[in-house]
């Protein structure tokens, strides 16, 4: 059973390599042409069958030539802002690879019994790995919120002890002091501003990618 999905694998010029690593999972190297999977796996155990047909789909999502799809989705697989707002990218490649590896089974006659299963599995990491994300993004704003209520907080207490600072942090004071707005207005709209810098940094560095990519092709 396994050799008609190696076989295939061969025959459209990839290279099948053992990874030593008992952390190492399945995957597709685009740009080397190449599969790898855990040396340690049983490639006749019908779950590998159907993760190596899925990493095979990758490859035929390759040759679709939807280059500004496969950013979008290498984006979604970081571990910031940029993961959070790309992720249904990523959630719709690798369902599209399983819906590819489906076909890839049929195609060789493969018992497909279990396969939806295990792909529903991995679908399921994919979301949990979202979620984890999410929440660290969450963190990451009240955490930046909380340090800006403390921030500004500490310049209002520096202003009334009269402590000597940098005066880059006494015109910062004088400002404030002058300032006829609140203190959860000035919080407020220093957060905003703070925040709407981050998301605007992220989204340039989208921009930046999408550029470089053109000026590639």
């Amino acid at each position: 059973m396994m050799n008609k999905v190696i076989e295939r694998i061969s025959r459209e010029g990839i290279l099948l390599q053992k990874h030593y690593s008992d952390s190492y999972q399945y995957g597709y190297h685009a740009d080397k042409q190449m599969i790898t999977y855990p040396a340690l796996d049983n490639l006749q155990n019908p779950q590998n069958v159907f993760t190596l047909a899925h990493e095979l789909g990758h490859h035929y999502q390759g040759q679709q030539g939807n280059s500004f799809f496969r950013i979008f989705s290498n984006l979604g697989r970081m571990k910031h802002l940029l993961g959070v707002i790309c992720f249904v990218f990523v959630l719709w490649e690798e369902v599209q690879a399983w819906l590819i590896g489906w076909k890839i089974c049929k195609e060789e006659h493969i018992n497909t019994q279990g396969f939806w299963e295990i792909a529903i599995k991995s679908v399921l990491t994919y979301l949990k790995f979202f979620f984890i994300q999410l929440l660290g993004v969450g963190k990451a704003i009240v955490s930046l919120y909380i340090a800006i209520v403390f921030s500004i907080k500490f310049l209002l207490v520096s202003e009334e002890l009269n402590l000597t600072q940098p005066q880059w942090l006494l015109d910062a004071r004088g400002s404030l002091v002058s300032s006829s707005k609140s203190y959860g207005e000035v919080v407020s709209e220093t957060f905003f501003i703070v925040l709407t810098t981050w998301v605007f940094t992220m989204l340039m560095f989208l921009g930046m990618r999408i550029l470089i990519h053109i000026s590639r092709r």
